[in-house]
Parts: C-alpha cells; sequence; structure tokens
C-alpha cells in the first residue's frame, strides 16, 4: 500500500511549526511528528514595521532545520504559510528572497481570508463532531500574533468576517505599558509574553502564582531593575484588548443572519491561535454573548493543521479555494 509524506510549515508571529503527515488509502491522514520552535517575529514587525536581520537570520537557520528533518521522513512534498507577521512586515519581499535563497523553502504568504479559511480546515479535520458542528453553523475566532480573524461559517462556507489588529501582541504592549508607567521600567516583548502566560488574565486565576518577579531596565537610572507584578493587577490591564475583540465579535454576530445566530446558539463559538490561550478570554466571550465557547485542540497550530488538510487535495491546490480567495482579494 502506497504511503505518502508531506509536511506543512507555518510562520506565525510567535512560532516556527512543521508538521509531517503521512497520507495512505487506508489510514487517510496521519500526523507522525510536529517540531516547534519560538521566535518573536511579531513585535519586530508590529513595533518597528520591519523584521530584524538577526531575526531573519534566526528564520532561516530553523527553517534549515526543518529542511533536514524533511530529508530524513523523506517528505515528498511540503506547503509552507507565512501569517500576519510576515504579511504586515515593510519588508516582506526582502524576508521571502532571503528565505529562498538560504533555504530554498518558498513561502506563500497568507492573505486574511486565506487564513480564516486554514483555520476552518484545521477545525474541519479534528472529527465528524467539529464537522457536524461547522456544516450547520458556528463562529471561529482565531487570534493570532498580529491579527484576530472573526468569521460565522456555514455549510462549508463563510457567511461573515472581520480581520482586525488587536491580538496577542496587544496584550504584550499593554503590560508593557503598564510596567513602564507604574514601575519607570522598561521591558521587553519576551518578558511581558512570559508575564502574559504565567499570570496573566482577564479573570482572576487560581491556577497561577499571586505574583512574579519581572526583570527590566530602570528609566531613570539605566540600570538592571526587579520588581514584583501581582495576577490581579493584570486583569484591568488585559481586559482592555480583550474588550475590542469581543466588540468586533458582538459587530460580526450583528450582522449574521438571524437563522445562523440560531445555529451559533446550540453549536456554539469556537477559539483558535495562540491568544485563545490568554487565560479566561473564552469565558469573557461566553458571559457577554450568551454562546457556548471552546477552544481548539492545539490552537498554536491551526494553520499547520488546515495546511496538512489540503495536501490530501494536492492535485488540485492549484486551482482551490486558497488560489480562489487570493484572486478575490485582489479583485477587491
Amino acid at each position: 500500500m502506497a504511503v505518502k509524506t508531506f509536511a506543512a510549515i507555518d510562520i506565525g508571529s510567535y512560532e516556527l511549526s512543521m508538521k509531517i503527515f503521512e497520507f495512505s488509502a487506508k489510514t487517510s491522514m496521519k500526523e507522525i511528528d510536529h517540531i516547534r520552535h519560538r521566535i518573536d517575529l511579531g513585535n519586530d514587525t508590529f513595533a518597528t514595521g520591519k523584521i530584524s536581520y538577526e531575526k531573519v537570520d534566526e528564520l532561516c537557520r530553523v527553517l534549515r532545520e526543518f529542511e533536514e528533518i524533511m530529508r530524513s521522513y523523506k517528505v515528498e512534498d511540503y506547503r509552507a504559510y507565512g501569517t500576519s507577521a510576515i504579511r504586515e512586515t515593510e519588508n516582506t519581499m526582502i524576508v521571502l528572497d532571503q528565505i529562498q535563497q538560504r533555504t530554498g523553502i518558498h513561502i506563500d504568504v497568507l492573505s486574511n481570508s486565506e487564513q480564516r479559511f486554514l483555520d476552518y480546515k484545521s477545525i474541519a479535520l479534528k472529527g465528524q463532531d467539529f464537522n457536524k458542528i461547522i456544516e450547520k453553523g458556528t463562529a471561529i475566532v482565531d487570534i493570532g500574533g498580529g491579527t484576530t480573524e472573526i468569521a460565522v461559517v456555514s455549510m462549508g462556507g463563510v457567511a461573515e468576517c472581520e480581520s482586525i489588529k488587536t491580538a496577542g501582541s496587544t496584550f504584550d504592549e499593554a503590560i508593557i505599558r503598564y510596567i513602564k508607567k507604574k514601575h519607570n521600567m522598561l521591558i521587553g516583548a519576551m518578558t511581558a509574553e512570559d508575564v502574559k502566560i504565567n499570570i496573566g488574565g482577564v479573570y482572576p486565576r487560581s491556577d497561577a502564582p499571586e505574583s512574579m518577579e519581572v526583570k527590566g531596565r530602570d528609566l531613570i537610572k539605566g540600570l538592571p531593575k526587579t520588581v514584583s507584578v501581582t495576577a490581579e493587577e493584570l486583569v484591568d490591564v488585559l481586559r482592555e484588548p480583550a474588550r475590542l475583540i469581543l466588540e468586533n465579535v458582538h459587530a460580526v454576530l450583528e450582522r449574521t443572519p438571524p437563522e445562523l445566530i440560531g445555529d451559533l446558539g446550540v453549536n456554539g463559538m469556537i477559539l483558535s491561535g495562540g491568544g485563545s490561550l490568554l487565560y479566561g478570554i473564552d469565558r469573557m466571550i461566553e458571559d457577554s454573548t450568551h454562546i457556548r465557547t471552546m477552544i481548539v485542540d492545539d490552537p498554536l497550530a491551526c494553520a499547520a493543521h488546515g495546511a496538512g488538510k489540503l495536501l490530501t487535495k494536492l492535485d488540485s491546490m492549484q486551482d482551490g479555494m486558497m488560489n480562489f480567495l487570493r484572486n478575490r482579494e485582489m479583485r477587491n
């Protein structure tokens, strides 16, 4: 029985990941490996407008490692996608050219519509229960590093959608501003990310320490400084950007046809993307919309999951949904 091996690479705002899949007539699609590397492309893009040379070097180094892994698995084909951090940077073409020349890997940059489509495919492959939910109508909120994609899907299509630039990096920036204002101390994006993960939330946390020691640079003396930040004080800090996401969720729901709103009441709303892991954001959305809200399994790897699903139809991809979406956006 013929078994084919393919790879799907996702260049996200804060993580570079690759999934290796086997396809056969017997098992259909089977994930056999998942490799992850944390890389902070998003804060370069959203803070300075460009991805730095140092980050490009790191990106190329990891992609060369991915290439070696693909060879070891005898991968026959691959798809590599870049999301908002690549899409929004001013030096997109330079970054893509460097990657192509130094690694031989071609990166397709996803538009907002294409990213929503991959999230849709990712969730659709999770099993019969999710397939049934999506066919009848549900909402998908993908909170990535640089953008949040909100879509109401039904019968295999998108009924209503919205894309906003409030996402994971916005929460990090809120923490940076708060610590700067309260403690006269500057911290980096990676430190803010650690604070968010360890003690951050939009509700008080019972699963985390009450406080955390945070290191940075004293803005007055220019020397190293350490302060204590509590989980409780971060609730209001993080609720502000979370409310912006919530307002747009409500806006999409208000534009959704009434018959689909009824389906959402039954099937619920699905959260994906790394930002969905912010403690309590699912509860906040559910409390406000009164729609049952669930976080998808492995929300960080949705684009890679979706790409893997598309790899099952490599022969028809050239004229498939991805190109249809790209052509439609070019016309608009």
